[in-house]
């Protein structure tokens, strides 16, 4: 849009100084808002290169709370972010890798891992039984086509999916059962125990 005004004259010399102006607006914006959108990849470097207590507890909203790391590691991000862009005169070849990369791995590898995950039980088990149990697996020896096909990384997705759903479950049993009722005319919450010594 801001190039077509140059098409009308030169001459409109009030047309030609509100472009520019406009062009500026938009540069200044574009360079001030793009740190901002690179929050998620410092916040996941932060909880990468920075581990243990005294980085961050887990909390999310202070794993940010080192002024100094939050500024290294933007400064960081936007140069490798900034600099490719300033050398390389057309990234429409680059964009292309990666959307057709990300885009198929969305569509086609992604929900195969989720369903690995949350059934990874039944995978293990499945696993398991196609190896069987002679003396060349009890030693920890695998057969070839396991490792060609990737079953390392599929069982070790499988394993992780399979804890995390159990602990889900448990998280989900344990909230759906109160941790205290009220006691009828008294000032405190009764918790499990009590209630069960009550009745």
């Amino acid at each position: 849009v801001l190039n077509t005004f140059l098409k009308y004259g030169y001459e409109d010399r009030a047309t030609y100084l509100a472009v520019q102006w406009a062009r500026g607006i938009l540069a200044c914006t574009m360079f001030l808002t793009y740190p901002m959108e690179s929050f998620v990849a410092r916040h996941v470097c932060v909880s990468l290169l920075f581990t243990g207590k005294r980085a961050h507890d887990g909390d999310d909203h202070t794993v940010l709370g080192r002024v100094d790391r939050r500024r290294t590691l933007t400064l960081g991000l936007y140069i490798i972010s900034i600099v490719p862009a300033i050398c390389i005169k057309d990234v429409g070849n680059i964009l292309a890798v990666t959307g057709s990369l990300s885009g198929s791995s969305l569509a086609y590898f992604l929900p195969g891992v989720v369903h690995l995950a949350v059934f990874g039980e039944e995978f293990l088990s499945k696993v398991d039984a196609a190896i069987g149990n002679n003396s060349r697996t009890e030693g920890g020896w695998k057969p070839l086509w396991y490792y060609l096909l990737g079953f390392p990384l599929w069982c070790h997705v499988a394993a992780v999916g399979s804890a995390n759903v159990a602990a889900h479950k448990k998280n989900a049993s344990d909230a759906a059962r109160p941790v205290a009722t009220p006691l009828l005319g008294a000032r405190r919450l009764l918790n499990p125990d009590e209630r069960a010594a009550v009745r």
